[in-house]
């Protein structure tokens, strides 16, 4: 009978460690060239141009490339409605729901005029804000967003719109003319679902002389 060394028995453990140890070290060599290729392939799809599959009136599907710039671009009838909301809450001067009516229109506006529209509604301990002095006139008004005059000039950026309509005093017979001229410039869709910021309003004078428009906001 005979008993194998121990350095035989070392040996033969070392090895069979090193070839587990090899095996382990390409598998994880194949799989981190895997990785990186999976990598590199998301980054090139991602990458390439968006393309969608249109079907004409004939009938026939075509893949058709997008212009993303012109294709996220807002059109007439987003900014229509885009405006249409966002005057209503800017130009309603209800007592109850200012605070809300406020937060919304500062959510649409670019940074730099949000700053100063939040300074101006909220105020100082030494001078009120317009916040405190619309909610102290405890009355309720009403704008309907479908009766707004909305022109539109896109010909010039930022694109320039006008709006003019009447803010109704809920129980009285009294109703307020007003006019709003607001610049809008684009906004990341990513950001801003609506694609469009303002970047600056101004009051207008009322049509007919009604001096009755309310103070600026």
């Amino acid at each position: 009978m005979t008993t194998s060394k121990p350095e035989n028995l070392l040996t033969a453990i070392w090895s069979r460690h090193a070839e587990q140890a090899a095996f382990w070290r390409a598998l994880c060599l194949i799989q981190l060239a895997l990785t990186g290729l999976a990598l590199l392939l998301c980054a090139r799809l991602l990458n390439r141009p968006r393309e969608v599959v249109r079907i004409g009136c004939d009938g026939i599907p075509q893949l058709v490339r997008l212009d993303v710039e012109q294709y996220t671009e807002p059109n007439e009838r987003e900014m229509q409605a885009f405006v249409r909301l966002w005057a209503v809450a800017y130009a309603r001067l209800d007592s109850f729901s200012a605070v809300n009516d406020a937060v919304f229109a500062a959510r649409y506006m670019i940074p730099e005029l949000r700053e100063t529209y939040r300074r101006r509604m909220r105020g100082t301990d030494a001078e009120p804000g317009r916040l405190t002095e619309i909610e102290a006139l405890h009355r309720r008004t009403e704008i309907d967003p479908n009766n707004l005059e909305v022109k539109i000039d896109t010909g010039a950026y930022p694109w320039s719109v006008t709006v003019r309509g009447v803010r109704k005093i809920v129980g009285a017979a009294e109703a307020q003319r007003f006019g709003l001229e607001v610049q809008l410039v684009r906004a990341a869709r990513e950001q801003v679902l609506e694609g469009m910021l303002v970047q600056g309003v101004r009051d207008l004078p009322v049509v007919d002389g009604d001096a009755s428009t309310g103070a600026s906001r």
